[in-house]
């Protein structure tokens, strides 16, 4: 079955679509967080005045926001208002060792709360139990700090997502490399770790802690959801099947275990599936339709549920209300393509979703590198989960896109008032602006990244650039065993090209002049990408088969 889907794909040239799906919305405005080091914009949230609240992290003071003496590389919280001017700015942290926000929630009082991880024993962060820990710390609706919770291992620490329970108290998941502190017990060794899932309530106490996992790598992925009985949705990833794998009978390397729990931390259902190469990556989004659950991630080209488009798709992933895998929806082009963040919109009954690029073609308006560098990717999606439209943005060149930890933190969405605006990370480019990047590089000798925000004016779409006309581009004989021709209008056109293995392993490159031939007999039998970048620097994808 799978070679099958496979030789369709290779037998002829995949063209771009270009201009079949609609670009999306026009970039109405951008922002930079950008001091010499390593900046992000995390999380972002409506407010409950009609404002934002974004959380971050900063190392050094920028223009408008200076960090006061005795922090290093704090975590930042901003509340702006709806027209994005900021109200106020708090901080925290401490004077040793960076602090880095993660999460932020405001309850119905309007008191918020950051959620991150820290290796500070100063300042606000008091308390440390080893490496890193995790802390919480409550803001009142004007910024001033109540107080910091610290809660962690004598190791290192993650958080990977919170919010509220039921009760109001606020549930926190991660995982963890150790044990002593707060930690009871760790099943691995100091090089793997166990999932944690902790209850705090309002006024900082530890309710209670539960440690899951086996010996392997055990960590939860994707964020927790509140579901329509009360209780909370955790999704685990799992390499273990032994010590609180083993009632789960799963044998593949990686498994997914979908859990229920109540507010007192009681598991009240949980099930699991082994990956079975359907499901990629540690990094997407979980949401609630009605009684069943939304996963916005990443799918192989394997799997079972859908037709691959290209390497590896973005996708939406149905499970039923009692958690079971139901169907599956792909969406991508034939390169690297990934869903990472979603948000529902009732007023206009569509789903905006976040994600990463590197194809040109299919659902891909294109990339501003040429498929060699991931690009930020933008769509969205009806409740038939009907692709609506779908936009690259970012700059160009390999390394600006989703910034550094990008895959354990995209950055949030937020829809108000007929713009979505995104708050995230991205590399700066050498020489800005770059298509839609403004950020400046820092003075350093590594690459960190900026703080970005960018909105989108959803009442104005936009147009794909690239206008030109596309040369008649075919590849033949395709299978071939020797040599494969790059047929173009302009036969006397030079042709760059770059053979990829289905894993995106780079193969050959070269370049192709008039009708000359490009020699494949070297290359294994199977099945490969190949790009192209004419001479008018038009980019193309394909398949081909080497027999």
């Amino acid at each position: 079955m799978k070679i099958s889907a496979l030789i369709i794909t290779c037998v002829s040239f995949v063209p771009s679509l270009q201009g079949q799906v609609p670009f999306g919305p026009v970039i109405e405005s951008t922002e930079c967080l950008s001091s010499p080091g390593n900046d992000a914009f995390v999380d972002a949230i409506k407010s409950k005045d009609g404002g934002i609240l974004v959380l971050g992290y900063l190392r050094e003071s920028v223009e408008g926001i200076i960090i006061p003496e005795g922090y290093l590389a704090p975590t930042v919280v901003i509340k702006k208002n709806a027209d994005l001017e900021n109200q106020w700015i708090q901080f925290i942290g401490g004077s040793d060792l960076g602090t880095s926000g993660h999460t932020i929630l405001e309850d119905e009082d309007g008191s918020i709360y950051c959620i991150g991880t820290s290796g500070a024993n100063t300042g606000d962060i008091l308390g440390n139990n080893g490496v890193k820990d995790i802390f919480i710390t409550k803001l009142t609706s004007e910024g001033d700090k109540l107080w910091t919770t610290v809660i962690g291992s004598t190791a290192t620490d993650e958080v990977t997502s919170a919010g509220f329970t039921s009760t109001g108290d606020i549930l926190v998941t991660g995982y963890s490399f150790g044990d002593g502190g707060d930690i009871p017990y760790h099943y691995a060794s100091f090089t793997s770790t166990d999932v944690i899932y902790f209850s705090i309530d309002t006024s900082g106490n530890l309710n209670w802690l539960k440690v899951f996992g086996g010996t392997g790598v055990d960590q939860p992925v994707f964020n927790t959801v509140l579901n329509n009985d009360g209780n909370t949705l955790i999704c685990i990833a799992s390499s273990s099947a032994d010590h609180d794998l083993v009632p789960y009978g799963l044998t593949d390397n990686w498994k997914f275990i979908m859990m229920e729990v109540d507010a007192d931390g009681n598991t009240i259902y949980s099930t699991g599936m082994d990956n079975d190469s359907t499901l990629e990556v540690f990094e997407g989004a979980m949401l609630l339709k009605e009684d069943s659950m939304l996963v916005f991630t990443t799918m192989s080209r394997y799997a079972d549920l859908a037709v691959s488009k290209g390497i590896e798709d973005g996708a939406i992933v149905v499970f039923t209300p009692e958690l079971e895998l139901d169907r599956m929806y792909n969406y991508g082009g034939s390169n690297y393509d990934y869903l990472l963040r979603a948000i529902y919109e009732p007023t206009k009954q569509v789903y905006y979703v976040l994600g990463s690029s590197y194809s040109i073609d299919q659902d891909l308006p294109g990339n501003y590198s040429g498929g060699i560098g991931d690009d930020f990717w933008l769509m969205s999606v009806d409740e038939e989960f009907n692709l609506l439209w779908s936009r690259n943005f970012g700059g160009a060149n390999d390394s600006s896109s989703l910034g550094d930890g990008s895959w354990s933190n995209p950055g949030s969405l937020i829809y108000m008032n007929d713009k979505l605006h995104l708050f995230t990370s991205c590399f700066p480019t050498d020489d800005p602006p770059d298509f839609d990047l403004s950020c400046t590089p820092s003075t350093g000798i590594f690459t960190t990244t900026d703080g970005w925000r960018v909105t989108f004016d959803l009442l104005t779409m936009g147009l794909n650039d690239d206008t030109t006309e596309k040369p008649d581009v075919r590849l033949y004989p395709n299978p071939t065993s020797d040599v494969l021709f790059v047929h173009c209008a302009s036969d006397n056109s030079t042709i760059s090209y770059t053979i990829r293995s289905l894993s995106g392993s780079i193969l050959k490159t070269g370049t192709r002049n008039g009708n000359e031939g490009i020699s494949v007999d070297l290359l294994p039998s199977g099945f490969y990408f190949i790009t192209m970048e004419t001479d008018e620097h038009q980019y193309f994808v394909s398949t081909f088969c080497k027999i």
